[in-house]
C-alpha cells in the first residue's frame, strides 16, 4: 500500500492471503536465519523485522502489525505456540530487538537514517524542488535519494514537514526574483491594482469577463 500521492510504502490494515503469500514468505535462507535464534518469540520477531523492512524499507513496532501476518509468519517458522500480544510487547522494549535490527539491517545493505541525515536529505530535495511544484512530487524525490544511497526510510510526517517548507523556501524564492528585476512603474501600477477596492472598475475586470 502506497500513502496517498506520495508514494511512500504503508502495511495495509487489512492483509490478503495473496499478499501473504507474495510479499512476506520467507525464503530458506531467511527462515535459517531466523532459526538461529534460540527463543521462539525472537524468531518470530526477527522474521517480522526483516520481511517488513524488505517490503516497507523501514521497522515497525510488531504490536503494531496485524495479528494475520504475525501468525503467517509463524507457521512458516512452525512454532508450536502463538506468542501474547504483552511477550511481543516486552520484546520490542527489550535490547534483543536494537539488536536483532542491527543485523538484518547488515543483511538487506540498508542503513540506518539519524537525524544527523536530515539536513543532508534537505539540500537534496532543496536542488530537484526547483523544478518540481507540488510537496508531493518532492517527497517521491526524498525517497528516491534515499534509497538511492541504502537509508531506511524516516517516518513520512517528517517527510512531508520537509517537503512542505522547502516548496515555501523555492517559492518565496521566486517570487523574490520576479519582484526584484520588476521596474519601480510595474511595481506601482501592481500596488495601485491591488489597493482597489472590489467595487471600483479596474483594468484586469474585463480580462475575468466572459
Amino acid at each position: 500500500m502506497i500513502a496517498p500521492d506520495s508514494a511512500y510504502p504503508l502495511l495495509p490494515a487489512e492483509l490478503t492471503q495473496q499478499e501473504l503469500s507474495t510479499h512476506f514468505s520467507p525464503t530458506v535462507t531467511e527462515l535459517t536465519l531466523a532459526n538461529q535464534k534460540r527463543q521462539p518469540l525472537a524468531r518470530l520477531a526477527f522474521l517480522a523485522h526483516l520481511k517488513l523492512a524488505q517490503r516497507l524499507g523501514y521497522f515497525l513496532v510488531l504490536t503494531d502489525i496485524p495479528d494475520i501476518l504475525l501468525k503467517h509468519l509463524a507457521d512458516a517458522l512452525k512454532l508450536k505456540k502463538y506468542p501474547k500480544r504483552k511477550e511481543i510487547s516486552a520484546f520490542e522494549a527489550s535490547g534483543s530487538r536494537s539488536r536483532q535490527l542491527v543485523i538484518i539491517r547488515k543483511y538487506l545493505g540498508i542503513k540506518p537514517f539519524t537525524n544527523e541525515k536530515w539536513s543532508w536529505l534537505e539540500k537534496l530535495s532543496y536542488k530537484h524542488a526547483q523544478s518540481k511544484e507540488s510537496v508531493n512530487d518532492i517527497i517521491k524525490v526524498m525517497l528516491e535519494e534515499l534509497v538511492h544511497h541504502c537509508y531506511e526510510l524516516p517516518g513520512l510526517s517528517g517527510l512531508q514537514s520537509m517537503a512542505q517548507r522547502i516548496r515555501t523556501q523555492v517559492n518565496d524564492k521566486h517570487f523574490q526574483s520576479i519582484t526584484e528585476n520588476l521596474s519601480e512603474a510595474n511595481k506601482d501600477r501592481i500596488k495601485e491594482l491591488l489597493s482597489k477596492k472590489q467595487s471600483e472598475p479596474s483594468v484586469v475586470q474585463p480580462l475575468a469577463s466572459p
